[in-house]
């Protein structure tokens, strides 16, 4: 899983739901950037995919694109609300990625929705020690500075019916 590094500055911040990509968010997209990414992906990568694009420099989180899940539970509660967090983007370590720009890791997380949150999870460990906050989407960092979930939050009617209708529930 991906481990923290750092806080960075922060960027602008777009969030697109679509029929076709569930979700995408994006932070000062620069295609030239953009082509050059790091991706970490993690799912079955058959019938789920989550992709988190990495600048490859310093290792700064530049974009995240659920394609495919699976997992999804309806919930009437939000998490993580209490937890102080620091604005900016999180940076991750980039130091062992190796040769290939892709780095794959095979997990299983799950889709938590309630009226106004989304949450993906990745672990079943939900002790978050660290989170960090972008505009509308968080970042939770267990103990050991490893991401546990990221969050989008306060979410207008649209962008829910636009959610359900791609994920099918």
């Amino acid at each position: 899983m991906l481990e923290f590094s750092f806080l960075a500055t922060l960027k602008y911040e777009e969030i697109i739901f679509d029929n076709y990509i569930p979700l995408s968010v994006r932070w000062d997209s620069n295609s030239r950037i953009e082509n050059s990414n790091l991706f970490f992906r993690t799912g079955d990568l058959e019938s789920t995919l989550l992709e988190i694009g990495i600048e490859p420099s310093k290792g700064i989180i530049n974009s995240i694109t659920l394609t495919l899940v699976n997992d999804i539970e309806i919930i009437d509660h939000n998490f993580f609300e209490n937890i102080p967090g620091k604005t900016g983007l999180p940076a991750f370590n980039i130091l062992n990625w190796g040769e290939s720009r892709y780095r794959d890791e095979l997990m299983n997380f799950k889709l938590l929705f309630s009226q106004e949150n989304l949450y993906i999870i990745f672990s079943g460990n939900l002790k978050v020690s660290n989170k960090i906050v972008s505009e509308r989407v968080s970042f939770g960092f267990n103990e050991e500075n490893i991401l546990s979930f990221i969050s989008i939050e306060n979410l207008t009617k649209l962008e829910i019916e636009k959610l359900k209708e791609s994920i099918f529930i």
